[in-house]
């Protein structure tokens, strides 16, 4: 069996999963995909931008309400609760699908650029 992981995710659409934890809205829709529930070791950071500043919901839960800059001088710190996440799923299933950040090529930047 294998579940589906993104460990940050920059969204305002998010999914309640039936424990009440908050995800992606992009991860629950891969988990129905999938033919799974969606959980909150799938997607264990999602970041939720409002006027210069970022509502953090860590596992699930608002975490707080911070800056970029204060966000990425915490990154060791959710780094390691993403991983808490990844380990977690990892003890559990054979199989774990990453995603990355963007996509194989980012094409709406080549335009903006042209």
């Amino acid at each position: 069996m294998s579940r589906l992981f993104k460990s940050q995710n920059m969204a305002l659409n998010s999914y309640v999963c039936s424990d009440g934890s908050e995800i992606g809205r992009a991860q629950a829709a891969q988990a129905e995909a999938a033919g799974i529930d969606p959980e909150v070791d799938m997607n264990p950071i999602l970041l939720k931008p409002a006027n210069n500043r970022i509502q953090v919901v860590l596992h699930g839960r608002v975490h707080g309400t911070m800056t970029a800059a204060e966000y990425y001088e915490q990154k060791s710190f959710f780094f390691e609760k993403s991983l808490e996440n990844f380990r977690r799923l990892a003890s559990k299933f054979d199989v774990i699908i990453l995603e990355g950040a963007g996509s194989a090529t980012e094409v709406n930047l080549r335009i903006a650029t042209l």
